[in-house]
């Protein structure tokens, strides 16, 4: 029992810390007369939440497609083709009738399959965490990890995560690319049915007033592992603000993960 009420104690006391003023962790830590290590442990138990919770926000269906603030939109090169058009004589017409409801298609595509690819993240962040120094919990701890502030634990997680992610994620974002994940087409292949459509005008007799030019395809894979890391880490920055702003409402969270 005693020692139960010492790890409750102690995870409350993590939370605290994430909202206290740093001159007053240490009188905080001496009175308490917990170690180091106890201090750590609670601290990477409040940072393995956080992380779970942001993979499981993106990986959920609807995870990046109904999020604005990470919502993967067309590539730049496809939206330089699509202004192009409407902008022609003419253009607007077109696009409504033959690219707009395959523009529509492919969006969702491609949050359909970062959101297919997201819950692979998991493990790698457990990794970065249990590989995590005390000199590194502390500067986390303090907001002084990089003189990042607040976002200390975040870009901690980039700096640790971002190449194994990126690693992990090209080609699980392949693999969702070409899985049939909206209307029992793939993001590829709607990709490939927006290329020709926009081709078929590019080439058409019409063009010839437009002045419609080759659509410069990019390495679609890339451009979706880096917006789907993008909108990962934000989410990850959102959880990080969450803990420091208020982190009570985490402790009935760590209590559960901590007993199990």
């Amino acid at each position: 029992m005693l020692i139960m009420q010492r790890y409750i104690f102690l995870t409350v006391l993590i939370l605290m810390f994430l909202s206290c003023n740093v001159t007053t962790w240490q009188s905080i830590i001496d009175d308490s007369q917990l170690t180091e290590s106890e201090v750590i442990d609670g601290l990477k138990t409040a940072l393995r939440i956080g992380s779970e919770k942001a993979v499981q926000i993106t990986s959920r269906k609807d995870g990046y497609f109904a999020d604005e603030a990470i919502k993967i939109f067309l590539p730049e090169e496809a939206n330089e083709a699509i202004r192009t058009l409407k902008q022609a004589p003419g253009g607007e017409r077109l696009y409504e009738a033959t690219i707009s409801p395959i523009v529509n298609d492919l969006v969702e595509a491609l949050n359909r399959s970062a959101e297919d690819a997201a819950s692979q993240a998991a493990p790698i962040f457990k990794n970065a965490i249990t590989q995590m120094t005390i000199q590194e919990a502390w500067a986390i701890l303090k907001g002084d990890y990089k003189n990042a502030g607040n976002e200390s634990a975040t870009i901690y997680f980039k700096d640790k995560t971002q190449s194994d992610l990126t690693r992990l994620f090209q080609p699980a974002i392949n693999s969702s690319l070409d899985k049939p994940l909206v209307k029992s087409l793939s993001a590829n292949s709607i990709w490939n049915n927006f290329v020709k459509s926009y081709q078929t005008i590019e080439k058409s007799p019409a063009n010839l007033l437009m002045g419609l030019k080759p659509i410069e395809e990019p390495d679609l894979s890339r451009y979706v592992t880096t917006k789907a890391l993008d909108g990962l880490f934000s989410k990850v920055a959102d959880q990080e603000q969450e803990i420091r702003k208020d982190p009570y409402q985490y402790a009935n969270q760590i209590l559960e993960k901590v007993f199990g």
